[in-house]
């Protein structure tokens, strides 16, 4: 056929010099040439085609409703050509005639008003694209002679409710019905053999599918995504499923495959989420990736004996699936094939697996035990990582390594035997396995990779075998019961932070043979406090023995701790303290007690060791054992700076560490039930006292005199506190007493010097005689005492801690009729100590007060945590200046917050997941919102920031559904990563001069949002930071309409145009030009530009024989255009807008662009 299309029409080839002067040229393939075998009537412009016969190409006409004739100048219509309808507006219905058999390409492509095609039955071709984009059109029937539907035909018809095709019909090509989303009634004949890829992708309306007889083949992706569909049934002639045919269909709750299938192909079946029953029949021999993935309906599937292959996450997050049975027939088997399989308790494998692959059992969370086959030989990367609930694992013999992470978060893992086949054991391999006490790694093991037993907090010893040459970096990091260690004489060397926040780890003996020891390898830990700012201190006495000129020695000496050779560890006299305990004093003056039971009680100074050593005493190290600390035994111990107690010992005596001035911290463990009278009176140092969740009271005068002490933390075991028990604590500043506590003894916290803030429950019945508040005019003259000011009490009212504070006249602050729970929240420091208080009353009120930082905490472990669905509401006063991490995280019912004058910084997922959260004042001293501090608040629909910020994390708003509007502060630079996605209700965002990055996906799912106005200062912004959103199966779309506001040549206008999306500049003149991107591909190009405001249409105008001639109309909602195969050469082309009635021609020939085809 010799194409050749007419030019001289109205439509196609208006002079730009408005003469309305029709050029005499013809137009052929896509430029202009001479030719006589062309017409035109009155609406439509036609090729004669080799056979005497007509092809339309260009309909001219206006009307809403068209009939194409059957005939035109006495020559019959068989053709409708590509692009025949293309950019008619306003038309709502055609109606071919008999004796038309082809539709051409883009015949109707994005005809967005066209409701109605008839078609008849004469048609024997739908072109490519033919029908793309046709929003409007509702239904359509396909004759039989069209044998194939051809590429993308209906594509993106979203209205298309019905579609008949008739017999004859062999082939649906690929994307024929793609993102048709309202199609729920599909007649399929059975003439139909083959369905192409994406045929029927993302019909979201689509419930069923009667597939016909004969059809062979279901090609890759044909109904993904098709999320309504309840009902099809694949017939026994389909020999080939493509890979994710069936991906997505999240209500399909059966599927029988048929005999023929040989091959379940890659994803064929993911993301069913309703799919219970699956029949798999015996001729398949191999199971896909992924193909069963997030099936999590499935409570059983059978495996035939046929398949011999089972791939990567076959049956991967199918979290209903209890227990599996693989056939011996499978040899092949992929990685993380049951991963995130969370009700997985039951797993047989095949005998001749040799290895668990990457992730096998990954986060199946309800495995309690499991035993590795004996063929296997290596546990792969991850293989069980995350199995909480894995209690009992059994690796036999054959297994020579362990990979990656292979058991990391198996946190009720107790213990674990490595057989002495295994080699390696790899990074990360049992990190954060928190229960594991004890292990030991056998000698044929030679290397241990990084963080291997990284957060094993329940790590009490570890036995490394001889044969290692290194202990990695992180090797042992945070395990903070560690108490023993031993180096073997291979190591050479310690790597960086090896033994890092090993805070029960006070020495370690360092033999010659290790030459380097990395920073902050051990004798540091990590501070909590300033976690996230990863700060280190050093672990108080920690020393470090090895040989002189040693690298143990240097490794001491640069980081300040202190150092023992070998020989310094000598014992210089002993004797006994008990019936059945000794006790040794070594070189460097630490003193060991060892053996069992309860050690004698001295008078002061008849310690056997007090004569002689009393001031040579540094150490105190209590064996595992000894029962009781006898009466006097440490008095007077002057320069004693650490004591180390076991967990036998369950007393300590009166005065058995009085007076020992340097003694700093005390760490008193749980199994301690008392402490008697002045056990630790005038330990003027000390200002760190952790004490036994077991004792119930702390008796008279027990810390009295502790000078240097600033805060105390109560376990919730106290019932008393007795007289004079913290008396003359002259560097103590608040207290908070538990819920426990009934009674506080005369003088217990008298001549308190510091004390500002107390704070009593109404648990408390009676309180003593100048209990608080009071100090003596003169020390020695108990009669003269003087009552402070400012001291500020807090509590519930009408109780005795109200009484105290009236009758003794001090200020009384209310906290509600009953204080529910209490304690310390604040960050210390040297100056304030740990001097911000927490109180949760029985109304649900949570009240912060004191001066200084909020301490940050990591998710769930705030100590308020466990009443988080208690409170409603938070009160933060005075001088708090943070809200720190996790503050408030997942306090659901918090619908009101108040936050005072001081705060500076809002801390990380300070108020995530507070779903009930509406509103929010941020007051003018906030100057940082962290990252994801509102995440997910759902309710949030207000919140001022105020000029006073001046940075706002990523995802510091995400998925704040209700928020409506945002006023982005003037002093903000980024709008950093997500900070706004997910505010599916934001309709409006103002963003300041001040901001010069956008990020990506900053607000990405925004629907509503329809314009954003980005001002010239911003510089960069990133993909999808605005004008998209995700539909309910996930996809990515654009919010229609979406409009961009900005300078010309600016950051905004480069991402509209290459986005698609409508820009309007601030500047009416700069916007009176689209601004044009050009891209080719082969022998088509594709042209996107900028929108103008009010264009009627856009001109695709070419250059040629000395004048303008638009080639090409769209509708002035389109801002795009792909062009047929064009004739090889370059081309000058521009774009104009018809703005009332009229080519806007301005700058033309500067406006110009050319399109090279090659």
């Amino acid at each position: 056929m010799n194409k050749r299309l007419l030019s001289g029409l109205a439509a196609l080839a208006v002079v730009f010099s408005g003469t309305g002067t029709l050029p005499t040229e013809t137009f052929d393939g896509f430029f202009l040439t001479a030719n006589a075998d062309t017409g035109k009537n009155t609406d439509f412009a036609y090729t004669v085609l080799d056979d005497g016969s007509l092809e339309l190409f260009q309909y001219c006409g206006t009307d809403e409703d068209v009939t194409v004739p059957s005939v035109i100048d006495g020559k019959k219509v068989t053709s409708i050509g590509a692009h025949t309808f293309y950019s008619c507006p306003g038309l709502k219905s055609v109606t071919i005639p008999d004796g038309v058999t082809r539709i051409g390409d883009f015949a109707f492509y994005e005809i967005t008003s066209i409701e109605s095609v008839i078609l008849p039955d004469t048609i024997e071709t739908i072109g490519e694209r033919a029908f793309r984009g046709c929003t409007s059109l509702k239904s359509i029937t396909i004759p039989g002679n069209d044998t194939h539907i051809g590429y993308q035909a209906f594509r993106d018809c979203e209205s298309l409710e019905k579609v008949i095709l008739k017999d004859g019909v062999t082939l649906i090509g690929n994307q024929a019905f793609m993102y048709c989303t309202s199609l729920a009634d599909i007649t399929i004949p059975d003439s139909v053999t083959n369905i192409n890829e994406y045929a029927f992708y993302v019909c979201k309306a689509l419930t069923s599918v009667k597939l016909p007889d004969k059809l062979i083949s279901i090609d890759d992706k044909a109904f993904a995504g098709c999320s309504s569909l309840t009902d099809i049934t694949i017939p026994n002639s389909v020999t080939s499923i493509g890979n994710s045919a069936f991906s997505s269909c999240s209500s399909l709750t059966d599927i029988t495959i048929p005999d023929g299938i040989t091959r379940i192909r890659n994803y064929a079946f993911k993301g069913c989420s309703s799919l219970k029953d699956v029949t798999i029949p015996n001729s398949v021999t191999s199971i896909g990736d992924y193909a069963f993935s997030e099936c999590e309906s499935f409570e059983d599937i059978t495996v035939p004996d046929s398949v011999t292959s089972i791939g990567n996450s076959a049956f991967a997050y199918c979290s209903k699936i209890k227990s599996f049975t693989v056939p011996d027939s499978v040899t092949s088997f992929g990685d993380s094939v049951f991963r995130g399989c969370t009700s997985l308790t039951d797993v047989k494998l095949p005998d001749g697996l040799t290895k668990l692959g990457e992730w096998m059992f990954g986060y199946c969370k309800s495995l309690e035990s499991y035993t590795i086959p004996d063929s296997i030989t290596s546990i792969g990367e991850r293989a069980f990582e995350g199995c909480y609930k894995l209690t009992s694992i059994t690796i036999p013999e054959t297994v020579t390594s362990i990979g990656r992470g292979a058991f990391e978060s198996c946190t009720n893992l107790a213990s674990i035997t490595i057989p002495k086949t295994v080699t390696s054991i790899g990074v990360s391999a049992f990190e954060s396995c928190t229960n594991l006490i004890s292990i030991t790694v056998p000698d044929t093991v030679t290397s241990i990779g990084k963080y291997a037993f990284k957060d094993c907090i329940g790590l009490t010893d570890v036995k490394l075998p001889n044969g290692i040459t290194s202990i990695s970096s992180y090797e042992f990091y945070g395990c903070t019961s560690l108490t023993d260690i031993t180096i073997p004489e291979s190591v050479t060397d310690i790597g960086y932070a090896a033994f890092l926040n090993c805070t029960s780890l006070t020495s370690v003996s360092v033999p010659d043979s290790v030459t380097n020891i990395g920073e902050e390898a051990f004798g540091y830990y990590r501070d909590e406090s300033l976690y996230y700012n990863d700060k280190s201190k050093k672990i108080e006495g920690f020393t470090i023995i090895g040989s002189p000129d040693s690298a143990a020695e240097f490794y001491a000496k640069e980081n300040g701790f202190r150092f023992a050779s070998f020989d310094s560890l000598k014992i210089i006299d002993e004797g006994s303290c008990g019936k059945n305990l000794t006790w040794s004093l070594n070189f460097v003056g630490t003193l060991y007690i060892s053996g069992t039971g309860d050690m004698t009680n001295y008078a002061t100074g008849n310690a056997p060791w007090y004569d002689k050593y009393h001031t040579d005493i540094k150490e105190v190290v209590i064996g595992n054992g000894v029962t009781s600390i006898g009466e006097g035994a440490f008095t007077g111990c002057e320069d004693l700076t650490e004591v180390k107690f076991p967990n036998s010992v369950k007393s300590i005596g009166k005065r058995a560490f009085a007076a020992c001035k340097n003694l700093k911290s005390i760490a008193v463990p749980d199994s301690v039930l008392s402490i008697d009278d002045y056990a630790f009176a005038s330990c003027t140092s000390l200002t760190d006292i952790k004490l036994s969740k077991r004792i119930t009271s702390i008796e008279e005068g027990t810390f009295k005199n502790c000078t240097s002490l600033e805060s105390i933390t109560f376990p919730d075991s106290v019932e008393y506190i007795g007289s004079s028990a913290f008396e003359s604590c002259a560097s103590l500043k608040s207290i908070v007493i538990p819920n426990s506590v009934t009674g506080i003894g005369d003088y217990a916290f008298n001549v308190c010097k510091s004390l500002k803030y107390i704070t009593v429950p109404a648990s408390v019945k009676k309180i003593g005689e100048k209990a608080f508040g009071y100090h003596f005019i003169y020390d020695m003259d108990p009669d003269n005492d003087f009552k402070y000011d400012n001291v500020m009490f807090y509590g519930s009212k009408n109780t005795a801690a109200e009484k105290y504070a009236k009758d003794n006249g001090f200020e009384f602050t209310s906290l509600g009729n009953k204080i529910v729970d209490c304690g310390y929240c604040g960050v210390y420091s040297e100056n304030n100590g740990e001097n911000v208080t927490w109180a949760l009353d029985s109304e649900g009120t949570l009240t912060i007060w004191g001066e200084g930082a909020m301490a940050d905490y990591r998710s769930e472990e705030t100590p308020w945590f466990g009443s988080c669905d208690d409170i409603k509401k938070v009160v933060v006063a005075g001088g708090v200046r943070s809200i720190g991490s996790h503050a408030f995280y997942k306090c659901n019912n918090l619908a009101e917050v108040k936050l005072p004058n001081n705060v500076k910084n809002i801390g990380t997922y300070a108020f995530c997941f507070c779903y009930d959260l509406e509103s929010i004042y941020i007051p003018n001293s906030v100057e940082k919102i962290s990252a994801y501090a509102f995440q997910d608040c759902k309710k949030l629909k207000e919140i001022n920031l105020p000029d006073s910020v001046r940075d706002i994390g990523r995802n510091a708003f995400y998925g704040c559904t209700s928020l409506t509007s945002i006023t982005i502060p003037n002093n903000v630079e980024t709008i950093w990563e997500y900070t706004f996605c997910n505010c599916t209700s934001l309709s409006s965002v103002t963003i300041p001069n001040s901001v010069t990055n956008i990020c990506r996906n900053a607000f990405d799912n925004c629907p509503k949002l329809k314009s954003i106005t980005v001002p010239d200062s911003v510089k960069t912004i990133a993909i999808n930071a605005f004008g998209y959103y995700i539909d309910k199966s996930y996809f990515t779309e654009k919010v229609e309409g979406f409009t961009i506001k900005g300078g010309k040549d600016s950051a905004a206008e480069k991402y509209a145009l290459d986005n698609g999306f409508k820009f309007i500049a601030f500047d009416g003149n700069a916007n009176r030009y689209p601004v044009v991107k050009s891209e080719v591909r082969g022998r088509q190009f594709r042209l996107k530009w900028t929108a103008v405001e009010g264009a009627e249409k856009y001109g695709i105008a070419v250059y040629q024989a000395g004048k303008w001639r638009v080639k090409v109309q769209v509708n002035g909602n389109v801002t795009s255009y792909t062009s047929p195969k064009v004739e090889i050469g370059t081309y000058k082309m521009v774009v104009c807008a018809r703005v009332n009635g009229k080519w806007d021609t301005g700058s033309i020939n500067q406006r110009a662009f050319t399109v090279k085809i090659a």
